[in-house]
């Protein structure tokens, strides 16, 4: 059995004596592939049809229960009660694709000038220490982004995604176009 997949490994806590930290962490970022063959098994085995696929199944349902992130294998490296900092509910992955058509705020407005350019980019937030923002697309009304971000939701409740565009302006601040509050609680789990 082979398991192909991209892994986060943790050190966690860190401490004041060696190793430095208590435990490791390790997890899949996604669902992994599998490289599965029952042929060195014999062929009593593999005359049994439809039981190699099953099989597969059942193993990649099970690594998915205990090693997709959130989920981690803990391994002990000293003893204690080292249980300090945030616990975390999940993860929130977001793919932001593209925007079209963006109007500057109040572009119906016949003072504002027919050849003002949008230069948009937009900003993700779940915590206020943790933001992700796209570069500044020049001269495009329809950006496409492209952009994938993941965060650590402390409490998935209470806790929003804040999506907001912006227009980049060299010599003035930017200007906002649009926001977006989703709270996480609203969100399909595992898609």
């Amino acid at each position: 059995l082979l398991v192909f997949g991209h892994i986060r490994v943790m050190l966690t806590p860190l401490i004041a004596e060696w190793p430095l930290f208590a435990r490791v962490q390790v997890s899949l970022l996604d669902e992994p592939s599998l490289d599965f063959s029952m042929s060195d098994l014999g062929s009593t085995l593999t005359a049994i049809p439809g039981l190699e696929e099953t099989l597969k199944k059942f193993i990649r349902q099970i690594i998915h229960d205990k090693m997709v992130w959130p989920k981690a294998l803990v391994f002990p490296v000293k003893k204690g009660n080292f249980d300090t900092g945030p616990k975390y509910d999940g993860v929130v992955f977001v793919r932001l694709v593209r925007a079209v058509d963006l109007k500057h705020v109040g572009e119906d407005n016949i003072f504002r000038l027919p050849f003002n350019l949008m230069d948009p980019f937009v900003v993700l937030k779940v915590r206020d220490h943790r933001t992700v923002s796209t570069p500044v697309y020049k001269n495009e009304r329809n950006p496409v982004f492209n952009l994938e971000a993941m965060f650590l939701v402390e409490d998935c409740q209470e806790q929003q995604l804040q999506v907001k565009i912006f227009d980049y302006n060299l010599f003035s601040d930017d200007e906002l176009i649009g926001t977006i509050t989703i709270p996480i609680r609203n969100l399909a789990p595992d898609i």
